[in-house]
């Protein structure tokens, strides 16, 4: 099952965003790769989850 994130206001849903290949995790209020200092892509230091509804969306 793909890991995804949805809206706590209208139940939208998405995929998780990728990054080197698999689905970012959530750490506190941020996105990071699975591969930590060790990303390439420069998501090292993690990223903002996505907003839907003007509020950020929950990890499912």
């Amino acid at each position: 099952m793909m890991a995804t994130i949805k809206c706590g206001n209208c139940g939208n849903e998405m995929k998780l965003p990728m990054c080197c290949g698999q689905p970012m995790h959530k750490e506190e209020d941020k996105l990071f790769c699975h591969k930590g200092a060790q990303c390439g892509c420069g998501n090292a230091l993690g990223k903002p989850i996505p907003e839907h509804c003007g509020q950020p969306m929950n990890v499912v």
